[in-house]
Formats: C-alpha cells, sequence, structure tokens
C-alpha cells in the first residue's frame, strides 16, 4: 500500500480524541476514591434565581479533611436548592444541612466508580499507591495488585 493511498485527517483525528479525553476526564473527577475533591461536584447545577446554575456560582466547594467534602452556600435561601441539586445529581451523596454549610463524609470508593467500571466493561485495579513507582509497575503490569473484573 503506498503512502498516497492512506488518507489521514489528523486534524479530526486530535479533536476526536480531545473529545473523547474531555468525557473520560469528567467522569473521573466524579469518582471517590479515597479523597474528596471539590472538582466532584462541578457537574452540579442549580435552580437559582430561575435559572440553572453552576454550584460554585452559589457556593463554596472545601475539602476540610480527606475524607470530608463541605459546601458553604452564601444566600440562606438557597440552602435547600443547593441540597437538592447535591441530592438529584447521580453522584451518591447525601449532605447533611449545618445552618448554611452542608456536609459530607465520604467512603473510599462508592458504588457510582463500580458501576462506571461495569458499564464501560472496565477492570478496577487494586494496588498500594504509596509505593516507589506503584502506578508505573501496574500500568507496565509488574509489582503487587490486583485485577478485579465482572465475570460473564
Amino acid at each position: 500500500m503506498a503512502d498516497d493511498e492512506f488518507d489521514l485527517d489528523l486534524a479530526d483525528l486530535e479533536k476526536r480524541m480531545d473529545g473523547a479525553y474531555a468525557a473520560l476526564r469528567n467522569e473521573f473527577l466524579s469518582l471517590r476514591t479515597g479523597r474528596a475533591s471539590a472538582s466532584m461536584l462541578e457537574p452540579v447545577m442549580v435552580e437559582a434565581y430561575g435559572a440553572l446554575t453552576p454550584i460554585n456560582q452559589v457556593a463554596t466547594v472545601n475539602v476540610p479533611e480527606p475524607r470530608m467534602l463541605t459546601v458553604n452556600v452564601w444566600d440562606k435561601g438557597m440552602v435547600a436548592d443547593v441540597d437538592k441539586a447535591i441530592r438529584n445529581s447521580g453522584l451518591g451523596i447525601n449532605p447533611v444541612m449545618d445552618g448554611t454549610v452542608l456536609r459530607d463524609n465520604l467512603k473510599v470508593m462508592d458504588a457510582s466508580a463500580i458501576a462506571l467500571a461495569r458499564d464501560n466493561k472496565l477492570p478496577i485495579v487494586v494496588f498500594n499507591l504509596a509505593g516507589d513507582d506503584s502506578l508505573y509497575n501496574v500500568v507496565n503490569g509488574e509489582g503487587k495488585f490486583t485485577i478485579v473484573r465482572e465475570t460473564v
């Protein structure tokens, strides 16, 4: 096969890969894998003043402890709406109201992470992240780790 017979549109390929990467990144941001992250709530939209508004425009999302997430709502009248938006987000977060602050203690790995892996037929790799080059070794199939796969 000659080189001129193979027409590859690199710009289109790059655009598609960027889109796939962005979608995967958004999925990974919502996963709970041991540490809380303020970015977990980025996709949450709140009904505020008649319009859907990103949660970071009506509240401050903080991570005061590794497994705790707090949402400090700026307007007292919006606390119930923010609570409702978080509960209905599909992230599996059920915050406890404390005045204008919503708190949730997160588990190490939740059902949404497992469901995402199952739905996309992805294995879950369990390993000690604290070890030297542990991620590198897992990616290369070396070191100590366990692979959990769905059996058919």
